[in-house]
């Protein structure tokens, strides 16, 4: 008896040949009975009505003004215009040079000429200089600055050199008016400065400081997700802490068989399922419970951050069923378009279809029509399906903390062993 992935297989592959074989005796029989098979296509006939419509319109416009033609015509009137107007110049300034010569023969002398032969009476006197108002001056920026924090601060407080202090220890004038002073509130648990007491200590009884470690089992399996929201919505995971954490400088905390929960992701890239620790939970033998948050993440047997798992795509087989549904659309097309007629008038092109091929085309549109929306739908299948990381579980790990964790209860010699 063959596997059912072998039968899946062979029905599959039977299905292609066969729709293959449907689509391509149906181009063949389409073709053959083409009847404008071995004529010239509509877009030959179109390209050569196009070539006599413009050779009859470049004999009828041969006989036309070109534009050169016409640009010629326009440079040789503005050219006589130019002439003239030179012309006009050169009578006007023959007749000031004779008007000079004629002033100089008849005896005028120790008048100023300028540079162009003209008597210097004949200018009109320059204009007298405009003095320019002058901008009042601005400070600079950092005057500016100075005056506006001066403006903002309050006045300093008066002097009291003279205050003395009554029996409560407030600070009076001469008068025995009480003097106003600025007091210090402290809004935190600990005292200013170390004084009036000590703040609270940190011990490995109570406590788990940053960088702690321990070996840990992974209870249950995962199929993190790479891709869409899986680092906003990550999968949960459950974790047992299978030794006493590993604490700096060699010491051991009582955190044996204690329970951690988490959230994983996966990344493509690296093949790995990441978690993210959550909350860390601990029964006592008196039966208190201890949950209280943690922050650190999950290494795998290699010490590296994750879990290796294994890569699971599903997007292959969904785009391979677009592809044929995508090519046998576009085959779909080509035969439609073979009974189609394209005339050209002077309102432009018009497609039609033959009247005796209604149903091929009908048809053969149909079919690429639905193969299209078949095409679009494999593709939106595939945009929602994202590869998966799998991990099984019983995996080994090492849980490491990121931060720092204060239980408030004494866990060394409180914890459960399993062996009681």
């Amino acid at each position: 008896m063959e596997a059912p992935s072998k039968t899946k297989r062979k029905q599959l592959i039977i299905a292609i040949g066969g729709f293959s074989a449907f689509i391509i005796l149906m181009m063949v029989g389409m073709w053959l009975s083409d009847p404008n098979r071995g004529k010239p296509t509509p877009m030959e006939i179109q390209a050569e009505k196009a070539k006599e419509v413009m050779k009859d319109f470049t004999a009828k416009s041969s006989s036309a003004v070109s534009a050169e033609e016409t640009w010629i015509a326009l440079s040789e009137k503005r050219l006589k215009e130019l002439q003239s107007e030179n012309k006009a110049l050169r009578d006007r300034l023959d007749e000031v040079a004779q008007s000079v010569e004629a002033n100089r023969s008849n005896g005028i002398q120790g008048t100023p000429v300028t540079s162009s032969g003209l008597p210097a009476t004949s200018l009109p006197p320059a204009p007298e200089p405009v003095q320019q108002p002058v901008a009042p001056q601005e400070p600079a920026p950092g005057q500016l600055t100075q005056q506006f924090v001066n403006k903002s601060l309050p006045p300093p407080p008066s002097q009291t050199p003279s205050a003395n202090y009554n029996s409560n220890g407030q600070a009076v004038n001469q008068n025995g008016q009480p003097v106003s002073t600025i007091q210090v509130v402290s809004l935190s648990d600990e005292p200013l400065n170390g004084e009036g007491g000590e703040s609270k200590t940190k011990n490995i009884s109570h406590y788990l400081p940053t960088g702690s470690f321990a070996t840990a089992v992974l209870l249950s399996g995962m199929d993190a997700p790479t891709g869409g929201q899986a680092k906003s919505q990550p999968v949960p995971v459950l974790l047992r802490v299978m030794d006493a954490g590993q604490l700096p400088n060699y010491w051991n905390s009582d955190v044996d068989n204690c329970h951690v929960t988490g959230a994983a992701h996966g990344d493509i890239s690296s093949e790995r399922a990441h978690i993210r620790l959550e909350t860390l939970t601990c029964v006592l033998v008196n039966g208190d419970v201890i949950e209280e948050g943690v922050k650190g993440y999950v290494a795998g047997e290699d010490g590296k951050a994750g879990l290796r798992g294994r890569l699971v795509s599903k997007q292959g087989s969904l785009i391979a069923k677009s592809l044929l549904a995508g090519v046998a659309s576009g085959m779909g097309n080509s035969i439609s378009q073979q009974y189609q007629q394209v005339s050209t008038s002077a309102l432009g092109n018009v497609t039609t279809i033959d009247p005796n091929k209604t149903v091929e085309a009908g048809l053969a549109t149909g079919t690429a029509n639905a193969l299209e929306k078949i095409a679009d739908f494999y593709i939106a299948r595939a945009n929602e399906t994202y590869p998966i990381i799998e991990v099984d579980a019983n995996r080994i790990g090492e849980v490491i903390l990121l931060g720092g964790t204060d239980f408030g209860k004494n866990l060394i010699g409180n914890t459960r062993d399993h062996k009681q």
